[in-house]
């Protein structure tokens, strides 16, 4: 059993796993910063155009690897895979 962002998968529906990926990325004090370009919308877009081009390699598992300092999402990233067919 694998735990994620949207519950537990079974291994069995595993295919190809991707490990270490940064699905946004901020530089350390982003948030703090006035002039911070950050928008969730151009995030989503970006990540389900990446998402379609690992498909086509069997890839069904993402493992985001960020921190909090540097970008990362938690609402982007469950929205991601209840929106496409990767974990």
């Amino acid at each position: 059993m694998i735990r994620t962002v949207t519950g537990d998968v079974s291994i069995e529906k595993i295919k190809n796993t991707l490990s270490h990926e940064h699905i946004t990325f901020g530089k350390p004090g982003y948030v703090g910063d006035d002039d911070n370009c950050y928008s969730r919308e151009t995030a989503y877009k970006n990540a389900l155009r990446r998402i379609d081009m690992i498909k086509k390699y069997n890839v069904n598992l993402v493992v985001d690897a960020n921190t909090a300092e540097c970008g990362r999402d938690p609402h982007l990233l469950k929205k991601i895979p209840l929106d496409t067919d990767v974990f």
